[in-house]
């Protein structure tokens, strides 16, 4: 299944580089947060505000831990 953060950032042209530089963090990073790392709380404010909300903390807990 594909993580909900590589989902938006293809469907908006975004690469890991140009995703990481948009939130203020590196290529690395991004690609650990695509592969289930959860981000610390600074990091998900960007990335909450980047994507205008479309992703957020519970985009990174496992499917039966998400809040709802």
């Amino acid at each position: 299944m594909t993580h909900p953060l590589t989902k938006y950032r293809k469907e908006h042209g975004l690469t890991l580089e140009g995703f990481a530089n948009l939130v203020g963090s590196t290529k690395p990073q991004v690609w650990k947060w695509e592969r289930g790392a959860f981000p610390r709380p600074e990091g998900l404010v960007k990335i909450q505000k980047a994507t205008k909300g479309k992703i957020t903390a519970n985009d990174f807990m496992p499917q039966n831990e998400a809040v709802q």
